[in-house]
């Protein structure tokens, strides 16, 4: 997704300049779910959003009325030997009325949805004749009354309590008459105040007691004037300010107790401008944000920055608004926010604001696919990635350093593609990559001594593809070869202790591709196999305990591709197939291998790639079907797209829960972070008739 940073002129702080010192606001993680005609939509041109009290989104497209149930779409249509349906199939606007009833406005009259029958009552009005109407906006106000906003007709007043019609037009004559026939755009203010937006006479407030209308116009000589008079939209925000969206002049704000107008206009010269002359539509948010739909995307207004921050379309991002041109924009009863654009329905649960990216899209990676994590003692990031190198952050300057293979420099790093990062107790790194071997950042900050495979010399690593590192707390540093078990570094040394497995020896390693380790709070160093289990290493025999992970006797032995140790004690590890297991400090204590399972059949996914536990003492797992939240003993819920994650694809070892309590995942596309106690909870039930939506 494109973004931008963009500047309002003044409108809320009149005494900040432009040319003030600004900080750049941070975009938000928006991750927008695109409906379009590849998902049943009749057209991908929708004028309108609405939902209706059953909870049913409903999309008015120039080809039919689209009805979304959260899993499918409904179309209706105009059928011409049928008056049930709809009189028109070019849909201009929706409403919803005190009473729930839907009214639909066609390109050839008015028309209301009858959900008993599922049809739709043309011309519903009874005794009154509407003829041939374009309506484009269908609006109702506080005392019941219906108001028909027409392309050419001017507006229509309809007591459907008295099924009467009034008709107000534009008279050249009579400047108190409405100012153009035009009506795009009705809005009734705090004060029961009846406000229309036309193309061509700029906006005009209805005076109930004598029928008529005020205008406020552009004035070529009064900069205080509305800017231009073809209006696209009209809002009032929570502080009764009235915001009029217009085709060429951008947006203003209007002083209604005053009659002036703010102007914040499109400056192609200048990026601190909205980013587009045409709004078509204004809302805020249940959270106070104010958001803006141009033809060039939706702009967030950002207060505490005096600025705009804009999301634009990116074709190469599937998770970007669906098109530029925004024509409505709608908040739904569980805070979904639903634009309706020129390439289809754009949603976003705001889910996704709380995880926060690191990938190339944002600049800080040079390779998405993340494949290791580590954090140092300063808080200090380390990303290492598959074919990008390795990347060091400051995430409170979001500042970076890339650290890459350079051919000929014995001092680079060894090889682009990192499989682990370990910074040890002393704030040492350590890299291992697929197949430079194992590097070791110099204290310059700049250059790694390597450590490389010499068949001459049996006191270096057992080989140059590197799995996992640790250093245990006697100072020793233990590293995972691929098929070539796990060498140990004694402390104060550059010698490399093999370890591999010996058919003939119950007491070596049980496997050659070592896949975890880990140090537990007695001391104890835990490897994990390759399908041949876990090992407890014996440190006095320099032997190893065996532990073949079978929790049914028919399983076959598991593995451990993750190790940690929860604060009660108990050994959490993620598996390659059997899931999550647990094994308690008192079973292991009292040598009794017994582990319990949790998998699909308890809500998880069979592979666990990473194991954090929070502050809370719950568990965050990476898997290949997204993120898991588990309560020992407790609930699970999962993570995906569906709650703004741009991927459920996660990497083995990919992972690190930062000093500041921040959780990071590796992903297929980048790194990932979030603070648990942030995550939101939705707590909206839909209605029975809606299908348990994948958006909501």
């Amino acid at each position: 997704m494109r973004l931008y940073v963009v500047t309002l002129l003044a409108l809320f702080l009149p005494s900040v300049s432009l040319a003030a010192d600004l900080s750049v606001p941070v975009p938000r993680n928006i991750q927008f779910t695109n409906l379009t005609t590849e998902n049943g939509l009749s057209s991908e041109f929708v004028h309108d959003v609405v939902q209706d009290e059953r909870g049913f989104m409903w999309f008015a497209t120039q080809a039919g009325l689209n009805r979304y149930d959260g899993h499918d779409i409904t179309f209706y249509e105009s059928i011409a030997d049928d008056p049930t349906s709809l009189s028109n199939s070019f849909i201009w606007s929706l409403h919803v009325d005190d009473n729930g009833q839907l009214w639909i406005g066609t390109n050839n009259g008015l028309n209301r949805y009858d959900p008993q029958t599922d049809s739709f009552v043309r011309d519903p009005i009874p005794e009154v004749e509407l003829g041939y109407l374009r309506i484009r906006r269908v609006f109702q106000d506080s005392s019941g009354l219906l108001w028909l906003g027409s392309l050419g007709d001017g507006v229509l007043l309809v007591d459907l309590e008295n099924n009467t019609v009034e008709r107000f037009r534009h008279d050249p004559a009579d400047s108190t008459s409405l100012p153009n026939d035009h009506v795009l755009a009705i809005l009734e203010d705090r004060r029961g105040q009846v406000w229309l937006g036309t193309d061509g006479g700029g906006i005009a407030r209805f005076d109930r007691p004598t029928q008529s209308f005020v205008r406020h116009q552009q004035q070529a000589d009064n900069p205080l004037s509305l800017n231009s008079d073809r209006i696209r939209s009209l809002y009032e925000d929570s502080a009764g300010r009235i915001w009029v969206g217009t085709a060429e002049g951008g947006l203003n704000l209007f002083d209604a107790s005053t009659g002036r107008f703010q102007a914040s206009q499109f400056d192609p010269e200048n990026p601190l401008t909205i980013g587009n002359g045409q709004v078509s539509a204004v809302i805020e948010d249940d959270r106070g944000t104010l958001w803006v739909g141009t033809e060039s995307g939706i702009s967030e207004w950002r207060p505490s920055a005096n600025g705009y921050v804009r999301y634009e379309s990116n074709p190469a991002d599937r998770y970007s608004l669906a098109n530029n041109r925004v024509n409505a924009m709608y908040q739904d009863s569980s805070g979904v926010l639903w634009l309706g654009t020129h390439g289809g329905v754009s949603a976003w649960n705001y889910f996704s604001d709380t995880f926060s990216y690191y990938s190339t899209v944002e600049g800080f990676l040079e390779e998405d696919l993340v494949t290791a994590m580590a954090e140092s003692s300063d808080g200090t990031l380390w990303i290492g990635t598959y074919g990008g190198g390795l990347t060091r952050m400051d995430l409170r300057t979001e500042s970076t350093r890339h650290y890459r293979y350079e051919r000929g420099n014995p001092a680079s790093l060894p090889d682009d593609r990192v499989t682990v990062i370990h910074v040890g107790a002393d704030d040492r790194v350590y890299v291992g990559t697929r197949s430079g071997g194992l590097a070791r950042l110099n204290a310059d900050g700049e250059t790694f001594t390597r450590y490389t495979h010499d068949p001459d010399n049996p006191e270096t690593p057992a080989g140059d593809a590197i799995t996992q590192i640790l250093s245990d707390s006697s100072g020793a540093l233990w590293v995972g070869v691929f098929d070539k078990g796990v060498d140990r570094m004694a402390a104060g040394t550059e010698v490399f202790e093999h370890y591999t497995n010996d058919p003939n020896d119950a007491m070596s390693l049980s496997g050659n591709r070592v896949m975890s380790i880990f140090e537990d709070s007695a001391g104890q160093v835990w490897l994990g196999t390759e399908r041949a289990g876990l090992n407890r290493y014996l440190a006095d025999t320099k032997r190893f305990e065996r532990f073949e992970m079978r929790p049914e006797p028919d399983d076959p032995q598991g593995t451990p591709w993750e190790i940690t140790e929860a604060r009660d004690g108990t050994l959490w590890i993620g598996t390659m197939e059997q899931g999550l297991l647990s094994w308690s400090a008192a079973d292991r204590a009292a040598g009794n291998e017994r582990f319990e399972r949790y998998g699909p059949g308890q809500g998880l996914a069979s592979e666990i790639y990473g194991v954090l536990e929070g502050t809370a003492g719950e568990l965050w797992l990476s898997s290949s079907r997204g993120l898991f939240r588990f309560e020992p003993g407790g609930s699970i819920r999962q993570f995906d797209g569906n709650n703004g994650l741009r991927t459920n694809e996660f990497n083995y070892g990919a992972r690190v829960r930062s000093r500041s309590g921040r959780i990071l995942f590796g992903t297929t596309a980048g790194a990932v972070g979030f603070y648990p106690g942030e995550l939101p909870t939705n707590s909206h039930v839909p209605k029975i008739e809606l299908a348990t939506s994948s958006i909501l």
